[in-house]
């Protein structure tokens, strides 16, 4: 029972981070350059992998899906670094 407790909480992390994720800063949306915007194109792809994993997250994917969140992370700390 308690490794369910376990899981169910991970599940709940997973999904609360995933729906909290921040989105790139207006600068990179609307006044892109051509570097930028290979980076958000890089950013959609992962939420585009995120989104489809979530679906069908279970014991087996959710490694992957976290995989992908800090991935995303990776690449939205592109556009905050200085």
């Amino acid at each position: 029972m308690k490794e369910m407790e376990q899981y169910i909480r991970r599940v709940e992390h997973v999904r609360t981070v995933a729906l909290s994720a921040p989105i790139p800063p207006d600068e990179y949306v609307f006044h892109s350059t051509l570097e930028n915007e290979q980076m958000l194109r890089e950013l959609l792809a992962v939420d585009g992998e995120i989104a489809t994993a979530m679906q069908t997250m279970d014991e087996t994917t959710i490694d992957h899906i976290e995989g992908l969140l800090v991935r995303r992370n990776a690449l939205l700390q592109q556009c905050t670094a200085p």
